[in-house]
């Protein structure tokens, strides 16, 4: 079947980024599926943030991406790209996907429990808790926590870790001795915070 030169009925395939993306990239590749019809492409980006605001416009593309650079994404923000085909007689209505640029790291953690020289017993059941002040950063991505448990105070040997996307987190320790824990966070841009000061537990 010969597909039809009436672009209007028509629509462009995008395949990349996934909507709803969230990243700390300076640069960013859009990516679409070919429409034989169309002759060229044009793409907006639209910083939504900013109250719809059009910040790059690209037109007689030919190929099947665009690579966003700093300049384009230099304000952390929710993104629209949007892509249409165009030949001589007809054009596409706009398909577009949203993405947010977050570049703010996570702000570091602080432990709460058990407090620091707590003594806990062996092979029981232990709630580790910590507090994580607000994101300051223009766009807040979820965050998650990466927990690191010592048997020296310079983490040069982590002897258990555990992921948590809430501020607790239960861990077990059946061998008596001292050991030290902490958090670090993670957001869903790929920023990280620094690790929160080091608490010292003992097992009985």
């Amino acid at each position: 079947m010969v597909q039809s030169t009436d672009l209007t009925t028509q629509q462009v395939v995008l395949t990349s980024p996934v909507n709803g993306l969230y990243t700390n990239s300076t640069s960013l590749t859009c990516a679409w599926q070919d429409l034989n019809p169309a002759d060229y492409y044009e793409l907006e980006l639209i910083n939504v943030t900013a109250g719809q605001t059009i910040v790059y416009q690209q037109s007689n593309i030919t190929n099947t991406s665009v690579t966003l650079n700093s300049t384009s994404l230099v304000q952390e923000a929710e993104y629209q790209w949007k892509i249409k085909g165009v030949n001589t007689t007809s054009q596409t209505v706009f398909s577009s996907r949203n993405f947010f640029i977050d570049r703010t790291n996570p702000n570091q953690s602080q432990n709460s429990l058990p407090l620091n020289n707590a003594t806990q017993i062996a092979n029981q059941a232990i709630t580790f808790s910590w507090t994580a002040p607000a994101d300051t950063g223009t766009i807040q991505s979820q965050i998650s926590y990466s927990i690191e448990f010592s048997n020296t105070n310079t983490f040069g040997t982590i002897i258990q870790t555990s992921n948590s996307t809430t501020t607790t987190v239960q861990q077990i320790f059946t061998a008596a001795g001292d050991y030290y824990w902490r958090v670090k966070a993670t957001d869903a841009a790929g920023n990280n915070s620094v690790y929160s000061t080091a608490f010292k537990f003992t097992i009985n």
